[in-house]
């Protein structure tokens, strides 16, 4: 008898979901002992290893981003990787005026891993500079800048600049977080 052995299988589905389900299911029917699902899953995947297009980049799932997009449709990296766009944290003066304003939010603010290293009343600093840049691009279109005061709308530009992209990032890194409270699931809640 004759076998032909190919060395890779290739198997597609639009419907991913539905595919690491079954994935997830037959690999915790191959050990019906294993009570953490995720270690039957893990040696199966590691057979069968499945991966996934992220919008970029072929990624390879491990056996708990199985379980997530199985029971929730998506996985925590692939959220997280969602949230991370600079699109959804606006920080013009407008929304840091209104975080300083709320005490809640500006405790909240506080508590954000790394926030105190960005130094005390940051967004005062970025609000009043920004002001202070505005009259002076203002007195610009006048054509009644000095040399000096061009060279320091200069500098101060670049420091309210640089310090909104710093609390920028900081929220950013805020909102990756939110997306494992929203999409719990009792996989990922085990897991927490």
């Amino acid at each position: 008898m004759l076998r032909n052995l190919k060395p890779a299988c290739f198997v597609f589905d639009f419907a991913p979901t539905r595919a690491l389900r079954q994935i997830s299911e037959y690999g915790i029917g191959l050990s019906p002992s294993e009570p953490n699902p995720e270690t039957a899953v893990k040696d199966l995947v590691s057979f069968l290893p499945v991966l996934a297009y992220d919008g970029a980049n072929m990624t390879q799932i491990d056996a708990g981003g199985i379980l997530d997009i199985a029971m929730a449709g998506t996985s925590a990296t692939l959220l997280a990787r969602k949230w991370e766009s600079a699109m959804l944290v606006n920080v013009d003066n407008g929304t840091l005026r209104r975080i300083l304003d709320n005490p809640e939010a500006m405790a909240a603010v506080e508590r954000i891993e790394g926030w105190r290293s960005l130094g005390d009343n940051i967004i005062e600093t970025i609000i009043n500079k920004s002001e202070k840049v505005k009259g002076l691009k203002n007195k610009a279109k006048d054509g009644d800048l000095t040399p000096k005061e061009k060279k320091e709308l200069s500098a101060e530009e670049k420091e309210y600049k640089s310090k909104r992209k710093l609390i920028q990032e900081k929220l950013i890194k805020f909102a990756t977080r939110i997306p494992a409270f929203m999409y719990l699931t009792d996989f990922r809640e085990n897991t927490l």
